[in-house]
């Protein structure tokens, strides 16, 4: 299989969100050829707010497509010096960026999970609350160092594969190795709060319910669920679990 850039934060002052100029053509060709994808972006998020729009970026850029691999955020220094504008966060915020974004992943309905050199892992993020997200571990040489349980292990940047020009990124895939790897989605009910909500209010909009996005789960968003619900046949109980979830995913293809 192939995990695609399909696109990344600028490093600069202003991050702005690219989509990958070649991600479009090459899915296209992996799926003309029925070849396993997946994708994989490039955070550079410095606030909780921008975390949840990466997250919401990436899931643009895929709807409707059945992926084979999780979706990884990419960790790693954006500028060689370390002037990017996430370079020098800390490894409590980087972490907790990485989190919400990956999280966010988990409401549109896709497992995430994070991308990062066995250092990277040890130095420069708190690796321990993210054990239960899947890890793809780049260390290039002949036998990988990470200790913890690991989905993949990119092992070199110098393959070559017939019909591609120049060198290729090349992986060893094991699959998942935890089932704590297995998506958890949260049960949304009126009183809930918090990023998830946000999403399920973003989500009603795009299905034509004028509510607030505030993350807040009241009765506008409640009466705005029951109505979906409804619309959809399934059952009007406010609650939003894995058949709306489910249902949402479909309607939003």
């Amino acid at each position: 299989g192939v995990i695609l850039r399909c696109g990344y934060r600028g490093y600069g002052k202003s991050g702005t969100l690219v989509e990958d100029k070649k991600f479009r053509h090459f899915k296209k060709m992996c799926k003309l050829y029925q070849i396993p994808w997946g994708v994989y972006f490039f955070p550079t998020a410095v606030s909780i707010s921008e975390a949840r729009e990466e997250s919401g970026f990436v899931a643009n850029l895929i709807a409707g497509e059945d992926v084979s691999f999780p979706i990884f955020a990419d960790s790693e220094k954006s500028h060689p010096l370390g002037l990017g504008r996430s370079d020098n966060l800390s490894k409590a915020d980087r972490t907790t960026f990485l989190i919400e974004f990956l999280e966010g992943m988990k409401v549109y309905g896709y497992n995430a999970g994070v991308y990062a050199s066995t250092s990277w892992f040890k130095d420069r993020l708190d690796d321990s609350r993210l054990l239960k997200y899947p890890h793809w571990v780049a260390q290039y040489a002949k036998k990988c160092t990470y200790t913890g349980n690991k989905d993949g292990w990119q092992f070199s940047s110098k393959e070559t594969v017939t019909g591609i020009p120049g060198r290729v990124d090349m992986s060893e895939w094991y699959g998942p190795q935890s089932e704590t790897h297995a998506i958890a989605l949260p049960t949304l009910r009126r009183g809930s709060k918090g990023s998830e909500v946000i999403i399920l209010q973003s989500n009603l909009q795009k299905c034509g319910y004028a509510i607030a996005t505030d993350g807040h789960f009241g009765p506008a968003t409640e009466s705005a669920l029951i109505s979906f619900q409804r619309m959809t046949e399934l059952v009007p109980d406010g609650i939003y679990g894995p058949k709306s979830y489910a249902m949402m995913k479909e309607v939003l293809k």
